[in-house]
This record gives structure tokens, sequence and C-alpha cells, in this order.
């Protein structure tokens, strides 16, 4: 996988205008830095805090599991079942988790997949999952 960011050198600086030493896209590559939020792979280190939010009261019972509460066991062995892509959205300030979004169950023979996306109850209406789900589906339908 090719890396979301390069930094930038004074040469690339002075002909571009941006500023030196920050970190910038890939020439064509997807961003995975928002206004707020952040997208970062999933990590071991993620598992109690997704399965919180999904098994939760406030929206596990419209997730995977539909309200029910497996083993967490059994929930880190299913995180990637039938996923084509899956990021997790931190606040850019902190990097506190905030949600997950994904594409699964994709069907390469009729052209589509899914999309979901999920948040701590803490955030749901302030707008951060939405800018974390725009800057994923713009990095899925890029690549």
């Amino acid at each position: 996988m090719r890396p979301a960011t390069v930094i930038l050198t004074e040469i690339d600086a002075e002909a571009g205008g941006a500023r030196a030493g920050r970190p910038v896209r890939e020439a064509g590559a997807p961003p995975t830095v928002g206004r707020h939020v952040v997208l970062r792979d999933v990590t071991q280190a993620d598992f109690e805090f997704l399965y919180v939010i999904c098994t939760g009261l406030a929206s596990g019972y419209r997730w995977r599991y539909r309200g029910g509460t497996p083993r967490r066991e059994q929930f880190a062995q299913h995180l990637w079942s039938d996923v084509l892509s899956q990021r997790l959205v931190v606040r850019k300030d902190t990097g506190e988790p905030i949600g997950l979004v994904l594409c699964d169950k994709a069907n390469f023979v009729d052209g589509y997949a899914q999309f979901a996306a999920i948040g701590s109850p803490r955030y749901i209406g302030s707008g951060a999952i939405v800018e974390g789900a725009v800057l994923f589906l713009d990095s899925v339908f890029r690549s």
C-alpha cells in the first residue's frame, strides 16, 4: 500500500507554494485528514472501543449484531468478516477514537458494495462521523 502522505522538500514548497516540511497528500492519493477528524487503520488496541460502540444501547441495535452481545473474542474475529476496507475515525486534535467507517459485502460482478458508519454516542449529531464518512468514501471511490 502506498503511503498517504509525503513530506515536501524546500524545492517542492517553492514550486507549489506549500509550506515546507508539512505533510501533504501524495499526488492522486485520497485525503485521510479532514478539518476535525483523521482516518487511520484499525488496530488491536481499538477492539474494546469498537466493541462498546457496536454493542451499546445507543446504536448497537442497528449494527451487525442487531442488539446482540457477542463474546469479545467472537467480535474480534468478525471485525474483518466480508470487509473490503475500514478505517477508524479519530479526533484530529486529541487522537480520541470517534467511530468506524467501512465498506463491506462487495459484489465485484455486479459492481456494488455496502457502506456503514457507527460512532460513539458522544459524537452523534456533531458531524464528525459524517466528515469521516466523506473522507472514507472519497478514498474508496479513488482506489
